[in-house]
């Protein structure tokens, strides 16, 4: 009933058997007759009223006359020019819907046409007007543990189940009827799920008002189920089940666990879920607008405190919401795009008290950037640095040893170990941080980790002098030039050669000039470096570029003294 065809047309050709009535509507007496859930259970063998002809899902007709003797007398009975085909596809298929001696056909770019099923005359088309362009939420999943058992809700949709515990749990797929923890009664659309601290709730984050209606979806709506039974969300005088909606925004983000306290996160503000008991079950509080989450995993935990990504800035909640004084915040919101939000992914890396963001620079369709903030270090606004390394995913030192993390690469396909379902979807990678000094590739080959620092403009400030030489008045920054004879390098650890480059400007907005005899190759036994520098302002770089280096750098000394005003 339908043929693939790759360019420049689509022709849908239809065969009859000759000699064999085949029944239509005439044109003057189109009566349309609702489809019913009964014929749909049943439907007339006559009619093909979904993709493969029915609920069984055979895919061929129980029609009986045409048969093996009879089918080389098929022939061409009518075609339909369908439009083109879009630049770089190879085709279409299409699997008309016939009713009532009508077909209907979908064509490319929302266009719908019904004809008559015996001789193709159009009776009417359709086509919808469609946007330049679309831009549609990733498919997230949320995953929690409910005991050995893992609930994982796919945004917007159902939540299913999957026994760690039961007798073969590497070929049971994870699904609705599990035994013993059943989803069956459970919302069939939710943006997100999580499973409450101590009290064992299973929560739906942006769910259904009516259970079982995905049509009454409420993007701000809260359910929770009765304590300790996942399948239970009526609420009565005997259970703890309920619900709650917010006010504050469109639709609700992201939910993380802190401590005892569930942090709930809105597209503007943020709410915390707190367990009361009877008769309300949870409280629920708002404690910060106008700081809502760029998306659903762009947050963290540490030690019940909360490190976020807003659309706006950079944000913490240790019990009231605070905005954390970023230096390098106009770097990244200036090359970032937002719209992608929901695939900025932040993680921990606690060894070295860090909360890192991956995000999608602008121009990108994947995570290709980080911004690392060290809540752990000494300095007034923590400290700050950014880098280009991708990431997908994120879990840190927990259950394993090292932290571990995913990085898609859309133009590559996995080959390790079997690809399962549908390949040519790109590749993800699986890697082990906090390793060595290197990637080391899956193939065996390695890659080199480079990083610099890089310190801001330094200049001299000198008072004014009388005519005795004595310094009198304000001091004045960048008055006079200044002359870096050396540096005396102070490597608390450097494994292989870093390098250093000075860079040097006579004023704040022109771009540095790295000096003739930059860069400086440093090893562990050097003492000393010339330098013979000369500038208003000038700034140190350190960096490696090679596989096997790594350092760590300790106090910054510089000889540097005043060398005029010219």
């Amino acid at each position: 009933m339908w043929k693939k065809a790759r360019f420049p047309t689509f022709l849908l050709p239809i065969t009859i058997l000759l000699g064999v009535d085949v029944f239509a509507q005439s044109s003057s007496n189109l009566d349309y007759k609702p489809v019913t859930q009964s014929m749909l259970n049943d439907p007339n063998p006559q009619d093909w009223l979904m993709w493969r002809g029915g609920y069984e899902n055979w895919g061929y007709s129980p029609l009986t006359e045409i048969n093996r003797d009879n089918v080389a007398d098929l022939r061409l009975a009518w075609s339909w020019e369908f439009a083109p085909a879009a630049p770089g596809s190879n085709g279409m298929q299409v699997e008309p819907t016939v009713y009532d001696g009508v077909m209907y056909i979908r064509h490319s770019n929302e266009k719908y046409s019904a004809h008559h099923a015996a001789n193709g005359d159009l009776i009417w088309e359709y086509s919808r007007p469609l946007a330049s362009e679309v831009t549609l939420e990733p498919g997230l999943w949320s995953l929690d543990n409910f005991g050995q058992v893992l609930i994982a809700t796919i945004a917007n949709g159902k939540t299913f189940t999957w026994n760690a515990g039961a007798a073969t749990p590497l070929t049971t797929r994870a699904s609705l009827t599990t035994s013993g923890f059943a989803t069956g009664n459970n919302p069939t659309a939710s943006r997100l799920t999580l499973v409450s601290p101590t009290t064992r709730h299973l929560c739906h984050f942006g769910t259904e008002t009516t259970i079982g209606d995905t049509t009454t979806q409420d993007d701000m709506f809260v359910r929770f189920s009765d304590q300790e039974d996942i399948n239970d969300y009526t609420a009565t005088a005997i259970n703890t089940a309920g619900d709650f909606r917010l006010q504050d925004g469109t639709k609700i983000v992201g939910a993380i666990k802190a401590k005892e306290t569930i942090l709930i996160f809105t597209d503007n503000a943020l709410y915390t879920m707190k367990f009361v008991g009877a008769p309300f079950t949870f409280s629920f509080e708002q404690v910060g607008t106008n700081c809502g989450l760029i998306g659903k995993n762009a947050v963290v935990e540490v030690d019940g405190a909360a490190f976020w990504l807003s659309p706006n800035g950079f944000f913490m909640f240790d019990g009231t919401v605070k905005s954390l004084p970023c230096s390098v915040e106009d770097f990244v919101y200036d090359n970032f795009d937002t719209t992608k939000g929901q695939q900025v992914v932040a993680g921990i890396n606690n060894l070295f008290t860090e909360v890192i963001w991956y995000y999608p620079s602008a121009g990108a369709s994947y995570n290709d950037k980080y911004v690392v903030f060290n809540y752990g270090e000494p300095m007034r606004g923590g400290v700050w640095y950014t880098g280009t390394e991708a990431r997908t995913s994120w879990i840190d030192a927990i259950v394993y040893p090292k932290p571990f993390a995913t990085k898609y690469d859309a133009s590559s396909n996995g080959t390790f170990p079997a690809v399962v379902g549908q390949d040519g979807l790109g590749q993800t990678k699986f890697f082990e941080h906090e390793v060595g000094t290197d990637q080391v590739n899956e193939d065996g080959s390695t890659t080199a980790v480079t990083s610099f620092i890089k310190s801001y403009d330094i200049d001299l400030e000198q008072r004014q002098r009388n005519r005795q030489g004595q310094q009198i008045g304000l001091k004045v920054a960048g008055e006079v030039f200044l002359a870096m004879r050396r540096f005396v390098p102070d490597f608390k650890t450097l494994t292989g050669n870093a390098k250093v480059s000075l860079g040097v400007k006579r004023y704040p907005q022109q771009s540095d000039t790295t000096t003739a005899l930059s860069p400086f190759t440093v090893t562990s036994s050097t003492i000393k470096k010339d330098t013979r520098a000369r500038g208003r302002f000038v700034n140190v770089k350190i960096e490696n570029d090679s596989s096997g280096e790594e350092w760590r750098f300790g106090t910054l000394r510089l000889d540097i003294q005043g060398d005029g005003r010219r």
